[in-house]
């Protein structure tokens, strides 16, 4: 349970934002390999949207994005040039389910 939700009434959902720092962070790599089979760049207008798939403000996502490459440098290169905010990838594969299998058997 990722706690992004929270119920309103019968029929209605919301988003939850949150300043939570314990997300883990295999989520959104899963998310982003996902994002990157379709292309092979994303957009800050991309970024933002995952990031408020998230619940989680941009600043804070893009920090989990930065972090996520010190990891992962070879998959893809968050850069901020002249303002404009993206993500490249470098057209190496990681398979998207091993990404999430490290949420789930988490330690």
């Amino acid at each position: 349970n990722l706690n992004i939700l929270r119920h309103i009434d019968k029929e209605s959902y919301a988003f939850v934002e949150t300043n939570n720092k314990t997300f883990h962070w295999s989520i959104i790599l899963f998310a982003l390999l996902d994002a990157g089979s379709k292309e092979s760049t994303l957009s800050f207008d991309k970024i933002q949207e995952m990031s408020l798939m998230f619940g989680l403000p941009i600043m804070q996502f893009i920090e989990i994005v930065r972090n996520i490459e010190s990891k992962h440098s070879t998959l893809f290169h968050y850069s901020e040039t002249s303002g404009v905010r993206n993500i490249q990838f470098t057209g190496r594969v990681m398979n998207k389910f091993v990404a999430l299998s490290k949420y789930y058997y988490k330690k």
